[in-house]
């Protein structure tokens, strides 16, 4: 049943046992209030969902990158570590050699 955007708010009575609370019925102007309320709310959470995914897409290209640097700087732990120890084998030759022209 419609009722007048002007009229006042009617209430009815809900049977219960115990307290029973008044139901307030609203009138048709608050309905439509209220329903673009909830539209807006729903667009809303629609518009985070959205930024959530995005988000969720650039933290999997961030985890990427990141695996991708820890195994660039590995290798180069690898090749620095390689070169240290032909350093300290050409450091002994050469002490070696100069042990000889001593």
């Amino acid at each position: 049943q419609l009722v007048p955007e002007d009229s006042p708010p009617r209430t009815q009575s809900k049977q219960t046992t115990g307290n029973s609370t008044p139901i307030k019925v609203k009138n048709t102007g608050e309905s439509e209030r209220m329903s673009t309320v909830i539209h807006q709310q729903e667009q809303t959470i629609l518009r985070q969902q959205e930024t959530i995914n995005t988000l969720l897409i650039e933290k999997t290209h961030l985890e990427d990158a990141h695996s991708s640097l820890l195994m660039k700087y590995q290798d180069l732990q690898d090749k620095y570590e390689n070169l240290a120890i032909e350093f300290n084998k050409l450091n002994n030759e050469y002490n070696g050699l100069s042990d000889l022209f001593r």
